[in-house]
């Protein structure tokens, strides 16, 4: 398939859904961001230009009123292979731009909305944002400190992966379906950014346990030899030492043979003495742990 043909008419503001079009853009689509006059991506505004251009680059910028009917927006549909849209369940009908009305125009169309909670349900007009998605999911659930108590993630995964990343590649099946029909039609896609997660919940929760054990959090903070520890000067390193070779070559290039013994049980914090591990890691900085590493094959990594 030639993705250079692909056009898109793109609705969307903020992350999820112009990060779903930027992967199109990368992939060869021509995408059109369609901008209100009165209402434009306040990403510009707030963020800057550089955030702006990580999920806009190369987009080609159409300023229209789409809540008035016009040639002009009429035109664009009906040239158009795909439209996505990020506003709430019934806007885009109160503008006369729903799905029933846009393939009239065009009865080829892949129709994309994508939201929060979905288009119905008890929560699909209610506002939210990233967080809120990852609440909704259980996977925030699944990143606590040593209190038990959620931490707040660094990165926006809910928008990326379950608004932009999803979404992108169920735009790239409905393009192949529409392929490979001798009768294509138009198609609806109703991307749920929190469903789109809850598919991801329960892969996550089966690789941080250990089945028919007390391991519940085997990659989210049981594990000494899956942790985040502070080096001397101040930096921190990550030490993914999960399999027994890799801790093992880590015991013995620290002196310390005899944790080398030690079994994946002995390794849960509620049995192994951290507080001499995190002693260990306080006396090297973050580049001698980095060179130790690639010396011996640690999986040790510094925090950039």
């Amino acid at each position: 398939m030639n993705l250079s043909k692909i056009k898109i008419l793109d609705f969307t503001r903020l992350l999820p859904g112009p990060m779903a079009t930027k992967l199109l853009v990368d992939m060869g689509c021509m995408v059109y961001k369609v901008q209100h006059p009165n209402r434009k991506d306040y990403t510009l505004s707030v963020l800057g230009q550089e955030a702006y251009d990580s999920v806009n680059k190369g987009k080609l910028e159409i300023l229209i009123d789409y809540e008035v009917q016009s040639t002009e927006l009429e035109d664009l549909i009906a040239s158009s292979d795909v439209i996505i849209e990020q506003f709430r369940p019934g806007a885009m009908k109160s503008w006369n731009l729903d799905f029933d009305r846009v393939k009239q125009i065009n009865p080829t169309i892949i129709y994309v909305s994508l939201t929060g909670y979905g288009q119905t349900g008890d929560k699909s007009l209610s506002a939210g944002h990233d967080l809120n998605y990852m609440a909704e999911s259980g996977l925030l659930g699944m990143h606590r400190d040593e209190n038990g108590k959620p931490i707040l993630p660094g990165v926006l995964w809910a928008d990326i992966v379950g608004g932009g990343y999803d979404t992108a590649i169920k735009i790239l099946a409905a393009l192949l379906a529409r392929n490979l029909s001798n009768m294509p039609e138009a198609q609806y896609i109703d991307s749920d950014i929190t469903a789109n997660m809850k598919k991801i919940t329960p892969i996550a929760q089966y690789f941080n346990q250990i089945p028919n054990t007390p391991v519940r959090k085997l990659l989210s903070g049981d594990m000494v030899n899956y942790q985040i520890y502070q080096t001397s000067d101040g930096q921190f390193v990550a030490f993914a030492g999960l399999e027994a070779k890799f801790w093992s070559a880590f015991a013995n290039a620290i002196g310390r043979a005899d944790w080398a013994k030690k079994s994946m049980f002995d390794l849960h914090r509620s049995a192994f003495p951290q507080k001499e591990l995190k002693d260990v890691f306080l006396s090297k900085t973050a580049a001698e742990w980095s060179e130790l590493s690639q010396k011996y094959d640690l999986c040790i990594s510094t925090v950039s």
